[in-house]
C-alpha cells in the first residue's frame, strides 16, 4: 500500500511539474493579440470587432485565473493537507518558483529567514503585465508561504472591512488598494500580533497616479499595528520600509 509520505511526494512533484511558464506565455501572447486587435480596429462600427477583442480578454483572464491556481491555490492546498497529517516529505517544492524549504526546524534564527528570503527572490519569475502581483512571505518556522492579489485571498475581506471601518473605503463597493499583498499583509500583521516582519513581492509598492491619491507607499504605515514595521523587497532587491510613524524607502 501506498503511504502518505509518498502520497505528499507524488502530489509535490505534481505541482512541480505543472506547465506554468507556458501557461504565462499564452496570457502574455494573449494580452498582445488583444491590444493589437483593439489597435488594428479602433474606430470599427462592426460589432463583430468588439466581440472579437471581449473574447481575447476574456480567454486572458481565464488564463490569470488558471496561473494562479497552479501557482498559489494547488500548492497551498498541498501544503495545508501535509501539515494536517504532520507529513515529512524532504525536500519538498511549494512552487515552482518558490526557492525550495526541506526539512525544518521548529523556528529559524532572523539571520536564517533572511537567507531564505534571498533565495526565494532570487528564483522569484518577473512580473506579468496586468496580471496579479505574487510574493513570498518566510513564516518563523522557515516555511515559505507564496502571496498573492486579489479578492480570492483570505486577506482580502478583512482588509477591505478594516479599510471601510476606518474610513479610507466607501461603505459599499470594493476599494483597489485592499487587493494589494502589502496592504493585506498589514492587516495580517495586526490579526497575528507581528510587529517586525519582511515581504516579497515581484514589484515596488504603488505610487499615487495623481498627487493627493492613495497608493500603498502612502497609506501603507497607516495600517500597520502601533509600533510595528513592515519590509518590501522587490523582485530587483529594492527595500521599502513602512511603520506607523513614518515610511522610508532605501534604493
Amino acid at each position: 500500500m501506498t503511504s502518505l509520505r509518498e502520497v505528499a511526494r507524488a502530489a509535490r512533484a505534481a505541482i512541480a511539474a505543472l506547465p506554468v511558464q507556458h501557461v504565462t506565455a499564452a496570457e502574455e501572447a494573449l494580452d498582445e493579440a488583444a491590444t493589437q486587435w483593439e489597435e488594428h480596429t479602433a474606430g470599427s462600427t462592426d460589432p463583430a470587432a468588439e466581440e472579437v477583442h471581449a473574447l481575447l480578454h476574456t480567454a486572458k483572464d481565464s488564463l490569470d485565473n488558471l496561473l494562479h491556481s497552479i501557482t498559489v491555490t494547488a500548492p497551498e492546498a498541498v501544503r495545508r493537507w501535509t501539515a494536517a497529517w504532520e507529513i515529512d516529505v524532504s525536500t519538498p517544492t511549494f512552487t515552482s518558483h518558490l526557492a525550495t524549504a526541506g526539512a525544518l526546524p521548529p523556528r529559524m534564527s532572523a539571520a536564517e529567514r533572511a537567507h531564505r528570503l534571498e533565495q526565494t527572490r532570487q528564483a522569484m519569475p518577473p512580473p506579468v503585465l496586468k496580471a496579479r502581483a505574487s510574493g513570498a512571505w518566510v513564516r518563523p518556522d522557515g516555511t515559505v508561504e507564496s502571496l498573492t492579489s486579489g479578492k480570492a485571498t483570505p486577506w482580502f475581506a478583512p482588509t477591505q472591512e478594516w479599510a471601510q471601518a476606518n474610513g479610507y473605503a466607501f461603505p459599499r463597493g470594493t476599494w483597489w488598494l485592499s487587493v494589494h499583498i502589502e496592504m493585506q499583509f498589514a492587516i495580517r500583521m495586526r490579526a497575528a500580533g507581528l510587529t517586525e516582519e519582511t515581504i516579497l513581492v515581484d514589484r515596488r509598492p504603488c505610487e499615487p497616479a495623481l498627487p493627493g491619491q492613495d497608493s500603498c507607499d502612502t497609506l501603507l504605515g497607516d495600517f500597520l499595528p502601533e509600533g510595528a514595521r513592515l519590509t518590501v523587497i522587490d523582485r530587483d532587491g529594492n527595500r521599502y520600509t513602512y511603520a506607523k510613524e513614518k515610511n522610508s524607502y532605501d534604493a
